[in-house]
């Protein structure tokens, strides 16, 4: 099966600074010497699929170009550029990576997160599934904790257990879950549906600002797509934000 991993990793990373001087915080390196970028490359290619690996770059690209031509007999790679990245939003990174795909499954991710087999296993689970004919299905990994950071991505669920919001400033309660940053998308409808949305966005001034998340587009499709979660473990998956997170990982595993 084919697949198609777009890879968010066009930010600049200034809280990480100045280890994100030169290079996108996907490249910093964590646990085993290898970059989060590396981590997410190899837990994608472990599973019984086979990926095209669509990093979105702009700032340190030249550091990606390295960081490619290293990795190159791990898997294939397709970057698309975002020379925009220093003044618009990651809602312009995800456009230019559908821009890019090929395939008719789409795995969207950020750059920053490490990304363990774990979780692409329970991804490839549900994307592999036969979804219902003429219905556009979003499928968002999500994880049930009582733990939160405040810069956590989170999803606030209705009373009937289905999608209502997505955002960093949901207050943490019953109800709400924290995301992985994964969405998956199957069925060439569902891609070009979404492709479609993020045309009419991209339009507005409000979807081209660098505070406007790419997560943000759950919330623009919920009426039109349906969105469905993909429990994975905590374990599975580690988000690096700032020096705090990038120490606790390392020592986590030192």
């Amino acid at each position: 099966m084919k697949v198609d991993v777009i890879v968010l990793m066009a930010g600049k990373g200034k809280r990480l600074l100045p280890l994100t001087k030169d290079r996108p915080k996907s490249l910093l390196f964590c646990e085993g010497g290898m970059s989060i970028f590396e981590h997410i490359v190899r837990a994608f290619v472990s599973y019984s699929w086979s990926p095209m690996i669509i990093p979105v770059i702009g700032h340190g690209h030249r550091k990606v170009y390295e960081e490619l031509e290293r990795l190159g007999a791990l898997a294939q790679y397709s970057p698309a550029v975002n020379p925009f990245y220093d003044s618009a939003g990651p809602l312009v990174s995800l456009w230019l990576g559908l821009l890019r795909s090929r395939n008719e499954k789409v795995v969207i991710l950020n750059g920053d997160t490490l990304i363990r087999e774990p979780l692409v296993a329970d991804l490839a689970r549900w994307i592999t599934e036969t979804g219902e004919p003429g219905k556009h299905e979003v499928g968002a990994c999500v994880t049930t904790t009582a733990r939160f950071q405040p810069d956590d991505m989170k999803i606030l669920l209705g009373k009937n257990g289905c999608f209502k919001q997505a955002g960093k400033d949901i207050v943490p309660a019953a109800g709400v879950v924290k995301s992985a940053g994964v969405v998956a998308l199957r069925g060439r409808p569902c891609k070009e549906a979404l492709k479609a949305k993020l045309d009419d966005l991209l339009m507005g001034e409000k979807a081209l600002g660098t505070r406007y998340y790419w997560h943000n587009i759950l919330n623009e499709i919920k009426e039109q797509f349906e969105i469905s979660f993909i429990e994975v473990a905590p374990g599975s998956w580690y988000e690096v934000d700032t020096n705090f997170d990038l120490n606790s990982i390392n020592d986590s595993t030192s």
